[in-house]
């Protein structure tokens, strides 16, 4: 094998720089989900993750802005008429 050049060796040491602050930014973020999932169990509590059966999910037309209508007790979100 060759030896590299001064150029490969300065790209290789620019490589292993950008591989260490990406595990670090990886981490980080790790870090940062796990204190918002944190927060948010405290804010609305575990009982706000358990999902209702009845939610109504329909597809939504990209093109259509979506307007949430509240019934009895749900909130239904249907996309609004179209303004083609």
């Amino acid at each position: 094998m060759q030896p590299m050049t001064p150029r490969e060796t300065e790209l290789a040491e620019q490589l292993a720089q950008c591989l260490q602050a990406l595990s670090a930014v990886q981490q980080e973020n790790r870090l940062l989900r796990q204190k918002i999932d944190l927060l948010v169990k405290r804010v609305f509590g575990s009982s706000s993750e358990q999902l209702d059966r009845n939610w109504d999910i329909r597809p939504i037309h990209p093109k259509r802005p979506i307007i949430p209508t509240i019934t009895q007790s749900r909130t239904h979100v249907t996309p609004s008429p179209s303004f083609e």
